[in-house]
């Protein structure tokens, strides 16, 4: 009797608890982040996005993100199985990004390897994808602030420009 109760309660045990959700324990799974972003000077005001993302995304710890000062360490490290991805944030990030010259501005890499880690590169594609937009929104708002206070240095000149022609026309006059 006491078999017959014990052997599905294990049964049902030991399948529940194979069955976890990943996306609920992401905070446990090892990634690198390489921040290589030097950051640029635009219109007078140091700008480094890359920072902004890495301690925005190591905030809100949605994975175990470990720290790589290089690019091929990071990938050598996924490739190995010792971490499920790595995000990397190229030395160009800010200037290319900040500026918005191009569509294709700011690119992120993320790096998986899916024959190692097959569920953490999928989680990685999904995070990859959200982050993208939550960089995207933070570089807009970015942008209308540094064009806002542009706008509002460039009033400010020119209305010293007019006071300055009005004093010369009064001066010409006198």
């Amino acid at each position: 009797a006491i078999g017959v109760i014990l052997i599905p309660a294990l049964y049902a045990l030991i399948y529940l608890s194979s069955v976890q959700d990943p996306g609920a324990h992401t905070g446990d799974l090892k990634a690198a982040l390489a921040n290589l972003d030097k950051g640029l000077v635009y219109r007078d005001q140091d700008v480094n996005v890359g920072q902004e993302v890495a301690a925005s995304i190591r905030e809100k710890q949605t994975f175990g993100f470990v720290d790589y000062a290089d690019e091929d360490d990071a990938k050598r490290a996924v490739r190995q199985g010792h971490l499920a991805f790595a995000l990397i944030i190229p030395s160009d990030f800010s200037a290319n990004a900040v500026p918005g010259h191009s569509a294709a501005g700011g690119r992120l890499v993320m790096y998986v390897s899916e024959g190692n880690n097959y569920n953490g590169a999928s989680i990685a594609k999904r995070f990859a994808a959200e982050l993208g937009h939550q960089v995207n929104v933070n570089l807009n708002e970015s942008r209308w602030t540094m064009g806002l206070t542009t706008v509002t240095r460039s009033r400010d000149t020119l209305s010293e420009l007019r006071k300055g022609a009005a004093a010369l026309k009064d001066g010409a006059q006198k």
